[in-house]
């Protein structure tokens, strides 16, 4: 065992991710067979390796690989280990024809690729669940805010609604990633000198692995490459689609904080708040507050948040810090970004079957919120002028009625009219057209 391999640093290892070692035994099998079916490597070799591969593809906790390492070096070291002292199989044999750079980025590039589509599902069983949510509340009236402060009037389905579309405006955001995850160098460096055109041997390598792992691999390419090899280059020298594609969680991380966020706001209370939603008792408050449930699950979006923007820099720290050229090394970046996938993915689902689902509307107090916000006197100074609405205002707050009573007792409008200028389900659901404007401005009778 060399010095390197027994550096201990953070005393975790590739046993916390699995489906790395997985992806990397499959490789390794891929190469092997492959060998063995162009003359290579003799068949019974080829079928001894592969038998290892498929064992530690069951059992991947057999490698235990501490996650510092920037590459994929100690692992194959160890997997050579492993194979030779199982087989009594050389580690030239076992290592024919590859090179760390082709495994780094193909099982990093298959490890990611594999996560985006858990996590592109768990995203989409988020939105179902917040779409479900809008048309539930389709008719619940609610009072808006800007800086917290009374506006516009709406309704919880039309806000669940709009909370659907930005989930699943990062929901195809991330599918637009995946595609280059399928993209993968295997088989094109030799030698550490050479670097190969696509060819029989790199195809039949691509086509056995993609047939293991149920995924159509692709060789690199690029419909914008100015020259041969540009894009395979470009894939071995580490490209930049880490740092998108973690810009793009953090955007996720962040609309899923922001949700929780106006659940904190909007459950707050249960008397002093604003208390217009009920959140369900994951973690209910102490006996001496009854009725207070802590937003648990709302938390845990800022948790996730935070965990998110702060590991989302490392995917532009790595790419920096590469080599200019052909030493595929991102090592901390590929840790750092499937923790992210599993933190975000687990953590959709979590809300949604302990926090979304269980989210409820507090009726009465939104309908009075509405009634009474002073925001609505707005139309009055529209129509009659600063001083009438002064007016309003101060009758509304000394005898606590709501705007469309001040009105009246205060005789700018008829019964009939301020029931109509105060039609508040008309406003949340359409607003004012433009005939009722004319009216109220005294434009039409």
């Amino acid at each position: 065992m060399s010095v390197s391999e027994e550096v201990k640093i953070t005393g975790k290892s590739l046993e916390k991710f699995p489906d790395v070692i997985k992806v990397f035994a499959l490789v390794k099998k891929a190469y092997a067979l492959t060998n063995a079916q162009f003359g290579f490597l003799p068949q019974e070799l080829a079928c001894s390796i592969a038998q290892q591969c498929d064992l530690l593809a069951q059992n991947p906790s057999t490698l235990k690989v501490e996650l510092w390492q920037s590459d994929f070096t100690l692992l194959n070291t160890r997997f050579a280990a492993y194979v030779t002292e199982k087989t009594g199989i050389g580690a030239d044999k076992i290592n024919l024809l590859q090179s760390i750079q082709d495994i780094s980025q193909t099982v990093e590039s298959i490890v990611i690729y594999r996560r985006l589509s858990i996590l592109i599902d768990d995203v989409a069983y988020l939105q179902k669940a917040l779409t479900e949510k809008a048309n539930e509340f389709s008719n619940e009236i609610r009072l808006m805010r800007t800086h917290v402060m009374e506006s516009a009037v709406g309704t919880w389905g039309q806000t669940f609604g709009a909370l659907a579309l930005s989930i699943d405006r990062a929901r195809r955001h991330l599918i637009s990633h995946r595609g280059e995850y399928k993209q993968v160098v295997l088989g094109r460096m030799l030698f550490g000198v050479a670097i190969n055109d696509s060819n029989v041997y790199t195809k039949a390598l691509l086509e056995r692995l993609s047939k293991e792992l149920g995924i159509d691999l692709e060789e690199p390419h690029s419909v914008y490459e100015p020259v041969a090899k540009s894009a395979l280059i470009n894939e071995m020298m580490g490209n930049e689609k880490f740092i998108y594609l973690a810009g793009d969680l953090k955007a996720l991380a962040m609309i899923n904080a922001r949700i929780g966020h106006g659940f904190v706001i909007y459950g707050s209370g249960p008397r002093a708040g604003i208390s217009e939603i009920s959140l369900p008792a994951i973690a209910p408050g102490s006996t001496i507050m009854p009725g207070k449930i802590n937003p648990s699950m709302a938390h845990l979006m800022f948790q996730i948040a935070e965990f998110v923007s702060v590991n989302e820099q490392m995917a532009a720290f790595a790419f920096n810090e590469l080599d200019f050229d052909l030493t595929h090394q991102m090592g901390g970046a590929f840790i750092t970004m499937i923790e992210m996938l599993e933190a975000l993915g687990k953590g959709s689902r979590l809300f949604v079957d302990k926090c979304v689902k269980g989210f409820t509307v507090l009726s009465d107090n939104n309908k009075d919120h509405v009634r009474h916000s002073p925001s609505l006197a707005n139309l009055v100074e529209a129509f009659k002028g600063q001083d009438a609405a002064q007016k309003v205002r101060q009758r509304m707050h000394s005898e606590g009625i709501g705007c469309k009573e001040a009105c009246i007792k205060e005789g700018l409008y008829s019964e009939k009219e301020a029931g109509c200028l105060f039609d508040l389900k008309t406003m949340a659901y359409s607003g004012m057209d433009p005939e009722k404007v004319a009216f109220f401005m005294g434009l039409k009778k």
